[in-house]
Order: structure tokens, then C-alpha cells, then sequence
């Protein structure tokens, strides 16, 4: 795979996905290929960058935009000449049509109702990471005044 390429010389190597009862029979774990974009080697400190094959995938070609790549670093031996990009509409869409491939109290139907409600909160609110922090306090606050 190209792209486990490009992630390997950039210094994320490909790694275990940190172990997980739940998770640990699911398509996420033996489909996809995790690559660690943290330091920490701790199962509860790691974090990974996950590739998977578009077979996995719920995108068909006609649902991806194809598009430059920008390439962060100059002296990267391997580039890509292009990359398929899923429009906004299409990714909402992949999300839940994954969600329909598993029963609704699955663990990844809870994983992805979580990252569907992710990018509604930072996509269609516009919310960054600092306006969610700010807002999650007042209404902590908020919610303490009426209590």
C-alpha cells in the first residue's frame, strides 16, 4: 500500500492496535492497517493513524473527488501524484451506512454514532476544539446553576 509507505517514512510505523475486549473481533481491527502517530508505546497513551482498503469501504468512486495531495514534507522519496477525497455529503453518508451493517447496540454502531455526532458538532456547527472546551465548560456551569 502506498500510503502505509508514505506513513512508514514519515516516521509513524506501523504498530498493534492497542487491545480492546470490545473491539478486538471487529472489521476496524483486522481490516485496517494502524500506524502509531504518538510516542507513548502504552496501550492507553497510543494513538493511531488507521488505514483501510476501499474495499472496507461504504464510498463508491463516483462519491470521491479526485484531488493533489499536499505533501508536508519536501524530501519524501515516495509521493502521490493524486488522492480521492469523499465529498462532505458522501462521508455523512458512508458513516451511516456503516452504522447499518451493525446491530444497534453493537459497540461499533456506538463508536460510529460517536464519530457521526463528531463531525456534526465540528462540521455543521462549526465548532473547533477550542469553542467545544469553552462551551462544555459554560454548560457545565450552567447545568451546576440550575441543579
Amino acid at each position: 500500500m502506498i500510503a502505509s509507505s508514505i506513513l512508514s517514512a514519515m516516521n509513524l510505523p506501523l504498530s498493534l492496535p492497542s487491545y480492546s475486549p470490545f473491539m478486538a473481533e471487529s472489521d476496524f481491527y483486522s481490516k485496517g492497517l494502524f500506524h502509531r502517530i504518538t510516542r507513548w508505546t502504552s496501550p492507553a497513551l497510543i494513538q493511531h493513524f488507521v488505514l483501510y482498503p476501499l474495499s472496507f469501504s461504504t464510498l463508491s468512486l463516483s462519491e470521491l473527488q479526485e484531488d493533489t495531495p499536499f505533501h508536508g514534507t519536501p524530501n519524501l522519496k515516495l509521493r502521490c501524484r493524486s488522492i480521492y477525497v469523499p465529498s462532505k455529503p458522501a462521508v455523512y453518508a458512508s458513516i451511516i451506512r456503516l452504522m447499518l451493517n451493525y446491530s444497534r447496540f453493537c459497540i461499533i454502531s456506538s463508536v460510529l454514532r460517536s464519530e457521526l455526532s463528531s463531525l456534526v458538532v465540528y462540521d455543521l456547527l462549526g465548532y473547533d476544539k477550542k469553542t467545544s472546551l469553552w462551551t462544555m465548560r459554560i454548560w457545565k456551569e450552567v447545568t451546576w446553576m440550575k441543579g
